[in-house]
């Protein structure tokens, strides 16, 4: 980079696939830098306040029914 900025380049991810390459890539070049990376996917559950707000959310809009006619 320049005066110490990061350089940056567009990218051009077409595809899955590709941002999987890049995302492996990431992972690889973090990891031999000494960030630790968690093998296993890390699954996040909302608080269950939240997670009944946004169900009823849902009701008041209308989301996941059928539309009617």
């Amino acid at each position: 980079g320049v005066d110490g900025r990061p350089a940056t380049e567009p990218l051009d991810l077409a595809t899955p696939e590709q941002a999987r390459a890049l995302f492996d890539e990431a992972v690889a070049r973090a990891e031999a830098a000494g960030v630790e990376w968690p093998k296993e996917p890390v699954e996040l559950q909302p608080a269950s306040g939240l997670q009944e707000a946004i169900r009823r959310s849902f009701e008041v809009t209308g989301i996941g029914e059928a539309e009617s006619e």
